[in-house]
């Protein structure tokens, strides 16, 4: 099951493609097509949900918090996977499990689900 809008084989080749566009090395995607063809042309494995037709790229100040709001779908979405599983498998980005050798314990999902969209909704790169 896809939690996100986007689908990510390969986080580190994406993570390069992000910084390039940070920087000014390569030019800030405008579209959903042209997000595809960098990744694409980065090897960065990306797959879409059904029904992305956008891309929004947010480029932050540094006067400037950015507060970055979950879509309610992907909410729905996580609330039916959390009822779902017997044992709830909190769904990690694959990276996590190669570098730490196993899945976490994770005690309370919902508790933990909190604490990520906290930290998803302020976190800055790097």
């Amino acid at each position: 099951m896809q939690v996100g809008a986007i689908s990510v084989a390969n986080y580190s080749e994406y993570g390069k493609l992000v910084q390039a566009w940070a920087k000014g090395e390569k030019p800030v995607p405008t579209s959903l097509e042209d997000l595809q063809e960098q990744c694409a042309a980065a090897h960065v494995g990306a797959s879409f949900a059904p029904g992305i037709r956008h891309v929004k790229v947010v480029e932050t100040e540094e006067d400037t918090v950015v507060i970055r709001l979950p879509r309610v779908s992907a909410l729905r979405s996580f609330d039916n996977l959390l009822a779902s599983e017997t044992p709830a498998k909190y769904p990690l980005a694959d990276f996590y499990l190669d570098k730490f050798g196993k899945d976490p314990v994770i005690d309370d999902m919902v508790e933990f689900r909190d604490a990520r969209i906290g930290e998803y909704s302020i976190n800055e790169c790097c």
